[in-house]
């Protein structure tokens, strides 16, 4: 997650390796610049200071052990930013930020076959090096940034439907958008965080448009929630009143 207002960044590439040539989306998980969870999980704005804290925490097995200890106590995890200290906190928003990319990546493989279709195609994951000295594993799963590699759909957002295309479209594109969450759905995923925010509406030459759904960070599975299947669809049948233009 990038130090921009949006997380990601759109840079030009020629590929061959990739079979791409142009626009792609560079989508950085990095817990320094994740603005917003710093809020939402009442944690301090990142500062240099902080980061130097953080990199002795990791240096000398701190970091390992209080995030094994984190993931093996749900009290613990669920504890508020003002009951641990700065490279604790550190720690737990890495750990935090790593499973996000993860399950982002789960969803793009998960969603292979409409990669490119209805949402944006999955070029590769990477990792970013922090600027630690060390290249020891060990320092490095805690302080290297993961990514991924997007197609760049060039659009608007949903929410600004009304501004970018005739009104005689809305209602279509709304339906396309909520016929793109059911069949995500139908994989077994559950996206709790659903908002006009979450398409992207490409036009082509033609004028007709189409939605690419994104952000898949905060995705849930079936297999782990254990849904029934009423409590689903009860889920959907909110979606029109969360894509009402």
């Amino acid at each position: 997650m990038e130090h921009q207002e949006q997380k990601w960044v759109a840079h030009a590439f020629h590929s061959p390796a990739l079979k791409s040539n142009g626009h792609m989306v560079l989508e950085l998980f990095d817990r320094r610049f994740a603005h917003q969870l710093r809020k939402d999980h009442k944690l301090k704005p990142w500062t240099s200071d902080m980061e130097r804290q953080y990199h002795d925490f990791v240096h000398d097995g701190c970091a390992s052990e209080f995030i094994t200890r984190l993931n093996n106590d749900s009290k613990m995890a669920e504890g508020e930013g003002d009951t641990r200290n700065d490279p604790q906190n550190e720690a737990y928003l890495h750990d935090h930020i790593q499973d996000l990319c993860e399950t982002e990546v789960e969803v793009y493989q998960t969603l292979k076959n409409i990669q490119g279709k209805d949402i944006p195609q999955l070029f590769a994951c990477l990792t970013v090096p922090s600027s630690s000295s060390s290249q020891e594993l060990s320092v490095k799963k805690y302080t290297d940034v993961p990514g991924v590699l997007l197609q760049y759909i060039d659009g608007f957002l949903l929410t600004d439907m009304a501004a970018h295309a005739p009104q005689e479209v809305w209602q279509s594109d709304r339906d396309d958008t909520i016929q793109i969450v059911n069949l995500i759905g139908d994989r077994g995923i559950l996206n709790e965080d659903v908002k006009t925010r979450s398409f992207i509406v490409q036009e082509n030459l033609w004028r007709k448009f189409k939605g690419f759904m994104i952000d898949f960070a905060l995705c849930n599975f079936h297999r782990i929630m254990g849904m029934k299947q009423n409590e689903v669809f009860a889920w959907r049948l909110c979606l029109p009143s969360i894509f009402s233009i």
